[in-house]
């Protein structure tokens, strides 16, 4: 009986959940920079940041990051991504050691031109167990991470909840074991049998959504509103309109 108030409190949390991945438009827009040179400290923390920076530029492909020749780029670039390290320091307090790093980031462009404002940015953590020196490297890791966030499309996992209903279970199955196909009949099966089903319209919109048809997503969102007032159905449908709004943003031009 707990256990049943507690889901029925929580209902989200007990429900079925399909997770999509969801790109998210960058906060910062930087016009027609498609190149990008690091700049960073010749030490080991710099080539810790640049590879970071490798990192989110390679599963983004929005940008392309050059090779240094030295102090200078191997190749004409658009803009300079500068990471200097300014500080990192042990500093004893009441938990233990703590690892203090102070990072300085900024853009510029090629003619020197700044693009995004020198900013900043410090990162503290306790050292524990740890190596002093590993904790560091992880805490520039994750300065160059924010950057990386700011400037690249940044993703954003999602959860759709399904109406987990009992006639629902095989549909809900599928689609959470990744057969989004089968998921997609499953539903639709019962809709040709019932048209007035509006959990098998919401849940087959869950399915399209995952699989890239928006429109057909959307239709079956707004089918399984006018036949209930469900609040999470209402909740649903705004959530994808939200989802849709930051795919535009991504396709739309980006600002001068």
């Amino acid at each position: 009986m707990r256990l049943v108030l507690l889901c029925a409190l929580f209902a989200t949390a007990c429900t079925p959940r399909l997770a999509v991945t969801v790109r998210q438009p960058a906060r910062v827009q930087l016009g027609p920079v498609k190149t990008l040179a690091v700049l960073t400290h010749p030490s080991r923390l710099g080539v810790v940041m640049r590879e970071r920076v490798r990192h989110d530029l390679a599963r983004d492909a929005h940008f392309t990051l050059v090779a240094m020749c030295g102090d200078r780029s191997c190749e004409p670039v658009d803009a300079f991504l500068r990471l200097y390290e300014r500080d990192a320091r042990l500093v004893p307090t009441q938990a233990g050691q703590q690892m203090v790093v102070v990072v300085d980031t900024d853009l510029v462009a090629a003619d020197g031109r700044p693009l995004v404002a020198r900013r900043e940015r410090t990162r503290a953590a306790l050292v524990g167990g740890e190596a002093p020196q590993k904790v560091t490297e992880r805490l520039v890791n994750e300065v160059a991470g924010e950057c990386a966030q700011e400037l690249f499309h940044p993703r954003a996992t999602e959860w759709l909840v399904f109406d987990d209903g009992a006639p629902f279970k095989l549909g809900i199955t599928q689609a959470l074991d990744g057969r989004l196909p089968d998921a997609r009949r499953t539903f639709e099966s019962m809709i040709e049998n019932n048209p007035q089903t509006a959990g098998a319209y919401f849940n087959l919109a869950l399915v399209l959504e995952a699989q890239g048809e928006l429109e057909l997503a959307r239709r079956n969102y707004e089918k399984a509103n006018a036949l209930t007032s469900k609040p999470e159905y209402q909740a649903g449908l705004a959530a994808f309109e939200r989802r849709v709004a930051a795919l535009k943003a991504l396709s739309a031009p980006a600002r001068q």
